[in-house]
């Protein structure tokens, strides 16, 4: 599991609010909402993780199709020694109004503790949002999860992305204009770099063959950087001096490095742990909001970073 934050509409207000996970708050899912670019904790509600004792990745989307963002998070399970036992999915439903409540503990990834990220999808085409996530161990394993439409989930096919390599992040968006979700995975060590995978329409994935800068990718973002109507990529990375890049895509799911969005930063200082896109400030445009931790890794000073997007439309 990880630290990790995500952008979304809770409340229905229009603007984007936000949920934060870490081991800094405890071991929580802690609500934010935007009031005219400002964020303010709801300390009404602190969002548990039963069954669980780590945090994890978090992820918004529409689980059950009222309308309103749902929430998920991929936590670690733990015996009383320690030892990691498995991977569990845990749903939290939206009243509408940004309070959460558990649905579901789901158990996916059994005996598996390094399980690093996951987002919903519809991979196979059938109207209903299925679930792709990552082995971060070195088996370099992409697990997927299909809906039968009932929001019942059923642990499907499994792919080795680059075997030996690290699987770090995940993003999943149409990047070949074919309308079906393809796959970018970052990874981590010397020969880590984003890798592009492309769906066939049927959820089978094949190797496009790109790789999108080298290093401990930990965290892939996507979104419409320039405005030309296809699906471009930023890529953050870990350790000191480390630059994050913007990749910009021709329409056909080919990438170009438009280069480093901050300079790479002395020893000693935070690096990021995801990256987030939304338009904070109405102008059209994506901008980066950077979840960044102190330099120990402790979690203790994590912070938002706010980077604005000057390719306005």
């Amino acid at each position: 599991s990880k630290d990790s934050a995500t952008l979304g509409d809770l409340d229905g207000d229009g603007d984007p609010d936000l949920v934060v996970s870490g081991h800094g708050l405890g071991g929580y899912a802690t609500v934010w909402f935007n009031a005219n670019g400002v964020f303010t904790r709801d300390t009404s509600q602190t969002l548990t993780y039963t069954g669980t004792s780590t945090p994890g990745t978090v992820r918004l989307f529409d689980m059950d199709g009222d309308g309103d963002l749902d929430l998920m998070v991929f936590t670690g399970a733990f015996d009383a020694g320690g030892n990691g036992t498995g991977m569990d999915l845990v749903l939290y439903k939206n009243d509408g109004s940004g309070r959460f409540s558990q649905h579901a503990l789901l158990d996916y990834v059994a005996a598996d503790s390094t399980a690093r990220d996951f987002t919903p999808a519809d991979l196979d085409g059938d109207g209903d949002l299925d679930l792709v996530y990552t082995d971060g161990g070195t088996t370099s394993t992409i697990y997927m999860a299909i809906n039968d439409g009932q929001d019942n989930m059923t642990l499907s096919t499994q792919y080795v992305f680059l075997a030996g390599r690290q699987m770090q992040t995940l993003a999943v968006a149409d990047f070949d204009g074919d309308g079906d979700p393809d796959l970018a995975i970052g990874y981590t060590g010397i020969t880590g770099g984003a890798r592009l995978w492309l769906n066939d329409g049927t959820g089978s994935f094949a190797d496009s063959g790109q790789g999108l800068g080298d290093g401990n990718v930990n965290s892939l973002a996507a979104a419409d950087l320039d405005g030309d109507g296809d699906i471009d990529l930023v890529t953050t990375r870990t350790g000191d001096s480390a630059p994050w890049h913007a990749w910009l895509n021709d329409g056909s799911g080919t990438f170009s490095d438009a280069g480093e969005i901050r300079p790479p930063e002395p020893a000693g200082t935070p690096t990021a742990l995801q990256a987030l896109l939304a338009d904070f400030d109405a102008d059209g445009a994506p901008d980066l909001a950077a979840f960044v931790d102190d330099a120990t890794g402790s979690g203790t000073t994590s912070t938002i970073q706010i980077y604005r997007n000057a390719a306005a439309p």
